[in-house]
């Protein structure tokens, strides 16, 4: 058993100690016994890296990775549910500017009525005033906006679930935990990143009776596939 803790300020690059205790890991994954099954789980934007054998199922959430064969939730659990469905706010973002598809969707968004809107440069050390209107406005908006940043998904999109507002993930590469038994239509707006000037008229579309269901739904599913418990059931079920 190796035990590798990457220290992610102290960067990767040549020459740090991250870089030297990657590139251990990997000579010891090279070494294990090709005869046997193995099985990973990561929650990198990168990960899994390095030479596993052929037959490993890799259990990943960051979506950059080739290597990845089962998708698994970026799992949140510092926030308790919240019991608002009357959600006054229409729909929010609150977060940093991190990806092409967020920029686009800031532009097409811009000025359409009944959205919170705020985008900050991003920093490894959030200031407690946004941590703060992040949080309430995506526990007050009926939508969260959940585009894809540095990975193809976002904690963003099971935060949003926990508080109770519809995600509505935006990505180029659809990471769908579960959806074999899980049909994500029933409490998440997908869009790709060519629909987005579609967005707005899809959203104002959606009726009073269609968003309760989709609430309701997702209290339904958050606790049965969304929850740090929940995702290991999963992972052992698949296993």
């Amino acid at each position: 058993e190796l035990l590798v803790n990457f220290k992610v300020k102290e960067g990767l690059g040549p020459g740090t100690e991250n870089y030297s205790l990657r590139h251990q890991l990997f000579e010891e994954i090279k070494k294990l016994d090709p005869n046997k099954k193995y099985f990973t789980v990561s929650t990198h934007d990168d990960a899994p890296m390095g030479g596993f054998p052929k037959d490993t199922k890799h259990f990943y959430a960051g979506g950059n990775s080739d290597f990845g064969t089962d998708p698994i939730p970026l799992i949140w659990s510092g926030f308790k549910s919240f019991e608002d469905p009357q959600k006054m706010m229409f729909c929010s973002f609150v977060g940093s500017v991190t990806h092409d598809v967020r920029r686009k969707m800031l532009q097409v968004l811009d000025n359409q009525q009944g959205y919170l809107l705020r985008a900050y440069h991003w920093q490894q050390s959030v200031p407690e005033d946004q941590q703060k209107l992040f949080k309430t406005a995506m526990e007050h908006s009926r939508f969260t906006l959940c585009p894809r940043g540095y990975g193809s998904t976002s904690y963003r999109l099971y935060e949003s679930m926990q508080l109770g507002s519809i995600p509505v993930y935006i990505s180029d590469k659809l990471l769908l935990p579960w959806s074999d038994e899980l049909n994500w239509d029933d409490f998440c707006v997908l869009v790709h990143p060519s629909n987005l000037d579609k967005l707005d008229s899809k959203l104002k579309n959606y009726t009073e009776a269609q968003v309760r269901k989709m609430q309701l739904k997702l209290q339904e599913v958050y606790p049965l596939y969304f929850t740090i418990p929940a995702a290991y059931n999963q992972i052992i079920k698949r296993l």
